[in-house]
């Protein structure tokens, strides 16, 4: 068996990383020695370590959401919201579009 995690307990637990990376930054280890002694990438602890200044110099907490982005469909002119910056039609166009490809 294995154990399920929800959203919630994968952002405490990286918030608790992120803390623990940053004290042992502060108490002189090197960013290879935490990744090291925390078992995850060199990079991970780079990203950790940006995330905690960001969060600390700005005073909120950051926000783990994916960016959207707010874009004007280009064949029927409508409002939407998406994820990637290179959608540009709403989902109804784009299944009207994929009919007309076939």
């Amino acid at each position: 068996m294995f154990e399920v995690r929800t959203n919630a307990v994968r952002k405490i637990e990286r918030q608790k990383r992120i803390v623990e990376a940053a004290a042992d930054r502060k108490n002189g280890m090197t960013v290879n020695a935490i990744a090291a002694k925390m078992g995850v990438s060199r990079n991970a602890i780079e990203k950790y370590l940006r995330d905690e200044r960001l969060s600390v110099s700005s005073g909120i907490k950051l926000d783990t959401r994916k960016a959207t982005y707010h874009r004007t469909c280009l064949k029927c002119g409508t409002k939407i919201r998406v994820e990637s910056p290179y959608r540009r039609c709403c989902s109804v166009c784009n299944t009207n579009a994929r009919g007309a490809m076939v």
